[in-house]
């Protein structure tokens, strides 16, 4: 739910309690008060989510970023062994042709 459907809840519970009137207007006016403590509450927990997703979506990007560097610094190593394993190679075959 957002917070306009909430909000529009809210007004659409005030206006069916105005229209029905069977209720007097103190307990009308708990009815309303209640509805809009509500959404309200219901601001407030979707702000608390939403900052929540913030900070979620941030720690997702740092662990991408660390994942990302994790995979240049394997192929660096891979590129290093190769290369170590080149140079080996050379050398075995130069002291096979002596």
């Amino acid at each position: 739910m957002t917070i306009r459907n909430l909000t529009r809840g809210a007004v659409i519970l005030s206006g069916l309690l105005l229209l029905g009137g069977c209720a007097n207007n103190a307990e009308l006016e708990r009815q309303v008060a209640q509805a809009m403590t509500a959404a309200q509450q219901a601001q407030s927990t979707a702000q608390a989510a939403q900052s929540q997703a913030a900070a979620a979506n941030q720690t997702a990007q740092q662990a991408a970023q660390r994942a990302q560097a994790a995979q240049q610094a394997a192929q660096q190593a891979q590129q290093c062994c190769n290369n170590t394993n080149e140079k080996i190679d050379r050398m075995f075959r130069r002291s096979m042709q002596k």
